[in-house]
Parts: C-alpha cells; structure tokens; sequence
C-alpha cells in the first residue's frame, strides 16, 4: 500500500522531523509558527487533510537523535501559490526571529504550521518509534526527514 494511503488510514500516524533549537524554543512559545522544508511533505498533506491534524516530533538537530518535542501539523501547504488565503495564513505565523528565508524562499516548498508545542516530558531515542510503513523501527542514525512514524501511546492522547 502506497504510503499516502497508509497515512490516510492509520490514525496513529505521525511525522517525524529535525528543527534548530531556537525554532523549537519558538515553537513551544507559541501558538503556532510556520515552519518549512525543501522537499515537498505530500504525505504529510494527505494525512493533515484526512485527520484535520497530524502529530509532528521533533528531533532537536545535533541531540543524537533524541525526540526533544512533540506537538502537530494543522496547516500545510506543498508548492505554496504566493498571494492566496493559505499562503498568507502561514506567512503571518513566521516568526520575527526566524532566519530561514536569509538562505531558502520564503514560503518554500513545504510550508505549514506546527501548534501546540511542547517539550517532551522524558526525551526518547528516535529508535523507539516505528516506520509507519510496517517496516520496523526508526533506525538510530537515520538523518532523512521528514520520517513518517506511528506515534506512541499517550504521547497524542486526544488524537
């Protein structure tokens, strides 16, 4: 089965991804920021449009592959069209501190919005969570991203 259907089917569907520290600082402060990538996240499209939501954590770069922060993808554009609703949304929502537009677009080719931030109580090993295309666990130096994963239990609890 095609990953996008996996995503689309399994409701412990997560996203797994690197961010700079001072953007996760932001990202708990608050209520929502704008993140983005290079690459183009279709599945995670696919999974926000179907759930509303997708569970999102994140991997502090430079920690060893340890899961500092967890918290969800609401919004999400692939290929942004500069000027309509969507885009505008996301670019209200870059913070002021943000310096990723000094070397990448300014709305590039995944472009959403990560909400309800918050560190992880106890930190974890990127290794403890599972592929969710069934094919076991995370491996402990996989540097890929975004990774797509099966959120474990409690970490989501109104999901």
């Amino acid at each position: 089965m095609p990953l996008s259907d996996t995503i689309q089917s399994n409701a412990n569907s997560a996203v797994l991804a690197r961010n700079f520290p001072d953007r996760l600082e932001e990202f708990v402060e608050r209520e929502e920021v704008t993140h983005r990538s290079g690459k183009p996240w279709t599945t995670a499209k696919y999974g926000v449009e179907k759930w509303g939501r997708l569970p999102l954590y994140y991997i502090e770069r430079d920690s060893g592959g340890m899961v500092t922060h967890k918290g969800y993808i609401s919004e999400i554009a692939v290929n942004p069209v500069d000027g309509d609703d969507v885009a505008e949304r996301l670019r209200e929502q870059i913070s002021p501190a943000d310096t990723y537009e000094q070397y990448n677009d300014e709305l590039d080719t995944t472009t959403f919005l990560a909400t309800h931030g918050e560190r992880v109580a106890e930190p974890f090993h990127q290794s403890e969570l599972q592929k969710l295309s069934g094919n076991g666990a995370i491996a402990e130096n996989y540097s890929r991203q975004p990774a797509y994963v099966i959120h474990r239990p409690g970490d989501f609890p109104d999901r």
